[in-house]
């Protein structure tokens, strides 16, 4: 869905009958719809990098003096995480996404998890999730990306 992709991939056979124009247009809306809900595009538009100042919506960190951190898990998690560390890079300290897929980032941890039946990586995952986080200080930023999925990507039972 990035950079002004296709989405869908067969459109020449799906409008080649029938009512063409029709198939046309309603492709055309289908098109539309998914690429206004990407979820990478819409962290991009949301989160911004002024110099030192992060501004998120109409929220502003000054990233000077902070470590920043990404955790999260879900269906949704790789491309928001990946969104951000497009946008700040070097700047994240350390991350850990839990995700249904095999995909890789260079400051965050991507790891495969189970969906929709929670497995052992996700179990321990989570544990080193919450690990993660007792290394986290007062004035830290953290990213926490929990998105649908995530209670059986994430799953660390009390």
């Amino acid at each position: 869905m990035q950079n002004g992709k296709e989405i869908i991939k067969n459109k020449k056979q799906l409008v080649s009958h029938g009512n063409i124009e029709g198939r046309k247009v309603a492709l055309d809306i289908i098109e539309y719809s998914l690429k206004a809900i990407d979820t990478y595009e819409a962290t991009k538009k949301v989160v911004r990098l002024d110099g030192e100042m992060l501004k998120v919506g109409h929220l502003e960190f000054d990233l000077s003096k902070r470590n920043i951190y990404v955790i999260g898990a879900g269906k949704a998690s790789f491309p928001i995480a990946k969104a951000l560390e497009n946008i700040l890079g070097e700047r994240i300290k350390e991350g850990i996404v839990i995700e249904k897929r095999d995909d890789k980032l260079k400051r965050i941890r991507v790891v495969k998890g189970g969906h929709p039946i929670p497995n052992e990586v996700g179990y321990k995952w989570a544990k080193k999730i919450m690990k993660l986080t007792t290394k986290m200080k007062e004035n830290d930023l953290v990213f926490c990306l929990f998105t649908g999925g995530s209670s059986a990507l994430m799953t660390l039972p009390a």
